[in-house]
């Protein structure tokens, strides 16, 4: 197949679209399938065996730019990259990012829920995929104030945009039925109020790293330390986004009389400065707090049998003639046997094992 340098048929890139979501818009302008314009145009880049939006590398980028005549920091800038950044610090290229929902890819296949969408953006102009769908803290659109969705109203699958032509027919790869249908707004105000000061925080950089980063310890602390949550497996930026939305509701209520509300809960659940030394908390408002927490708490310990059976013989009241001390060699005596008991019937039960 004969493939020009640069190609003809190039859509305009949406508003803070993901690079997943224009490759497929591509291929369809081209109208071929996703995987053979991708392995024809782009050959040697493994695509949707990765994240890409997350972990792509810039030979990828620069190709990219080549064949489609956009500057690489516009590509650059349809990734999650400029978000982890300001978020995180770092690029994370294998692993989990922060505040950055997972795929869940192994080979071809994606197991996780973190591609999120909203139903009525996708129906009202050309469906694109944002970025911001692709973040932790987002549980609604701002623009429709409806709840976002992670899976097929249908069936329960995982939104795969990539997969039978999910994006453009707006249909589940699973059972082929519509992706469009009536939302519901969310209620939990704490978990809105939370929502609009990540993002506000992160289009205007108000928030600082280590803001970020107190922010991610607190709810990474709550969701391992707090029973209401411990039904939820692994890290709760894995989580499915109800429950991500308790958790938000929690943590905004938790900071709202901060540290007092922190102190509190902390004793509640026995927590204090060696117990948190796991989470790696940097410098800021939440590593204040653990500071001011006890170093540590020990077990409560247990009651030694001689003081229980001093407390026996205290109310114990002796026969006349009889010294209270007889008593307590007959307890100490009835505990030996107890032993030596107890010893030889775990000495004949080993010499059966050896005879057999």
């Amino acid at each position: 197949m004969y493939v020009p340098k640069r190609l003809g048929r190039i859509p305009a890139i949406g508003h803070d679209e993901l690079l997943s979501s224009f490759l497929i818009r591509l291929a369809h302008k081209h109208k071929l399938n996703l995987h053979t314009f991708c392995s024809t145009v782009l050959p040697g880049h493994e695509i949707w065996t990765r994240d890409i939006d997350r972990c792509s590398n810039m030979q990828l980028v620069n190709d990219l730019s080549r064949k489609t005549g956009f500057d690489a920091s516009v590509i650059l800038e349809m990734t999650l990259r400029p978000f982890m950044m300001i978020m995180d610090g770092r690029i994370c290229r294998n692993g989990i990012s922060r505040w950055i929902l997972p795929l869940g890819v192994f080979h071809r296949t994606r197991g996780a829920f973190g591609q999120q969408y909203c139903s009525e953006c996708l129906a009202e102009n050309e469906p694109i995929c944002l970025r911001a769908w692709r973040l932790a803290f987002n549980i609604q659109c701002p623009v429709h104030n409806l709840s976002l969705r992670d899976c097929c109203p249908s069936c329960g699958a995982p939104f795969h945009p990539h997969r039978n032509g999910s994006l453009i027919n707006l249909k589940c790869h699973v059972c082929s039925n519509t992706l469009i249908s009536s939302g519901s707004s969310c209620t939990c105000e704490g978990a809105l109020n939370f929502q609009k000061k990540m993002q506000n925080a992160l289009y205007s950089d108000s928030l600082s790293l280590h803001e970020f980063n107190s922010w991610h310890r607190l709810l990474s602390i709550i969701a391992r330390n707090d029973q209401c949550f411990a039904g939820d497996p692994g890290g709760w930026f894995q989580w499915r986004l109800l429950a991500r939305v308790r958790l938000f509701e929690f943590a905004t209520t938790l900071k709202q009389n901060w540290p007092d509300s922190f102190f509190l809960w902390a004793e509640t659940h026995r927590l204090s400065q060696a117990g948190l030394n796991d989470f790696d908390i940097g410098p800021g408002w939440l590593k204040d707090a653990v500071m001011l927490l006890p170093e540590r708490y020990s077990p409560p310990r247990k009651a030694r049998n001689s003081d229980s059976r001093a407390k026996i013989l205290q109310y114990v009241r002796m026969p006349k003639g009889v010294a209270k001390s007889t008593l307590r060699e007959k307890i100490l005596l009835d505990e030996a046997f107890s032993v030596i008991h107890k010893w030889k019937f775990t000495q004949s039960g080993r010499k059966k094992e050896s005879d057999h």
